[in-house]
């Protein structure tokens, strides 16, 4: 046990703040987990120490609790669930045929579930020698749903879905809930920013029904199983409040960011410098070329609100001799997949997404990012800018700021917090977030009391 003096300076240093009742105290070492296969250990020695969220989830999963975790992009948070659920997993049998989930592990997009799939396939394969045998199945939209049927009825011990999809199957009774103790939420802040979910990823559903719909639907199937249940999230939207208070009892709430922003529920890391640009919305293509012409090293991610900006931006840059691809919805999801992979190898140099595509692309690398089109959510800013400045690296962003911007306040503020530069126009941010008509020689705002003619 480390002494209350000495604890609160681990916390304080890794800017750690932990509420709830008799929390455990934060591990400084990998080696301090009881039970850890000395397989997974010799793993994690290649890191020198546990992040800040990894520092204090482990010991709190490990101790049975529930949790929210509210951490920065790229800070570890996967590790920080996975560690815990191995452990436990250490204590009990195989699943039998027919035998519902030990875990269930839900995150928003296809790609998200295939990088913590991929990751869970490492992580038991470096311990086959002393675990037993894993059966682990992702479910997710756009995929054939009778091979997913079908590898359930031999029974399973982790499901990684996303929301639809494992709604879907619950509510056709394809596998059992009985079982279920570990559940896990990953970025569920972006599943709670009404996001809606397409038809490919939720075949029995009204196309309309928001993923906290779902979540909620599926909480209520699972809610007579002694669970325990954790949510990792990079910011605290009020959705997020409310779904807790439905889902987790008696939880441990562990924030790890800039102790001046804790109360404003928004995080950027440090390493990433932002530069956000105010213009006109005719400017913005010659904009973007300017930009992408003065960054020396790919690869790039660019953010577009549209799927019909993705396709014209991608043509444009194609016109002027880039390697770029686009990414958004109506993609296949083998396209997709080849898209990522290609992106991650350093086969294509710049990526065009929308935001609910490119949810799940975590590549380290990724030099800068650029916010083509503002989100309306200041929450879904922080995620784009979150893809770059990855483990630690320095990251840049360049944002296009125009009159249409909704969240010009919440900018404003966040780029104060974060001691960035303030773009003067942002001086009034009552003029942003009106209705706008784009015109050759500059957008004209329309205010609520104003005649557009």
């Amino acid at each position: 046990m480390v002494d209350p003096v000495e604890l609160e300076r681990i916390m304080k240093e890794h800017n750690i703040v932990i509420e709830g009742s008799n929390y455990p105290q934060p591990i400084t070492n990998f080696n301090e987990i009881p039970n850890i296969p000395q397989s997974l250990l010799q793993h994690l020695s290649k890191f020198k120490k546990p992040t800040p969220i990894q520092m204090a989830a482990i010991p709190t999963l490990l101790s049975g609790r529930d949790m929210i975790g509210i951490a920065e992009t790229g800070s570890g948070k996967t590790l920080a669930y996975l560690i815990p659920l191995i452990c436990y997993l250490q204590t009990q049998p195989p699943s039998l045929p027919g035998e519902g989930p030990l875990s269930i592990l839900i995150a928003p997009t296809r790609e998200l579930v295939e990088q913590i799939y991929s990751e869970l396939l490492k992580l038991f394969a470096l311990m086959s020698a002393q675990v037993f045998p894993r059966k682990i199945l992702g479910l997710c939209g756009g995929l054939p749903l009778g091979g997913q049927l079908k590898a359930l009825t031999g029974g399973v011990d982790i499901l990684v879905a996303t929301p639809g999809r494992l709604l879907d199957l619950v509510e056709k009774e394809a596998f059992g809930l009985d079982r279920l103790h570990y559940l896990v939420f990953d970025e569920v802040d972006r599943m709670l920013l009404n996001y809606y979910q397409r038809e490919e990823d939720c075949q029995s559903h009204k196309r309309e029904e928001t993923m906290e719909e779902q979540l909620r639907k599926f909480l209520l199937q699972c809610n007579l199983c002694p669970r325990q249940t954790c949510m990792f999230s990079a910011t605290l939207p009020t959705a997020l409040e409310r779904l807790a208070r439905s889902a987790l009892w008696n939880e441990i709430t562990i924030y790890v960011k800039d102790s001046k922003s804790l109360k404003d529920n928004i995080s950027v890391p440090t390493n990433i410098t932002q530069n956000v640009l105010f213009m006109h919305s005719y400017l913005k293509k010659k904009s973007l070329l300017k930009v992408l012409r003065s960054i020396s090293h790919p690869p790039v991610l660019i953010f577009c609100h549209a799927i019909q900006t993705v396709d014209n931006i991608v043509n444009f840059l194609k016109s002027e001799q880039f390697h770029v691809v686009g990414l958004h919805s109506e993609k296949s999801q083998s396209f997709r997949f080849r898209v990522i992979q290609a992106f991650k190898t350093g086969q294509v140099d710049v990526l065009v997404a929308t935001d609910l595509a490119s949810r799940g692309i975590h590549v380290d690398d990724i030099s800068h990012v650029i916010v083509y089109d503002m989100p309306d959510a200041i929450e879904t800013y922080v995620h784009q800018i979150g893809r770059c400045g990855r483990a630690g690296q320095a990251g840049q962003v360049t944002a296009f700021l125009t009159y249409q911007c909704k969240c010009a306040k919440q900018l404003k503020d966040l780029l104060k917090r974060n001691k960035q530069t303030i773009p003067p126009e942002l001086k009034d941010t009552q003029q942003f977030g009106q209705k706008v008509i784009p015109t050759p020689f500059g957008d004209k705002i329309i205010f609520p009391d104003q005649n557009p003619n």
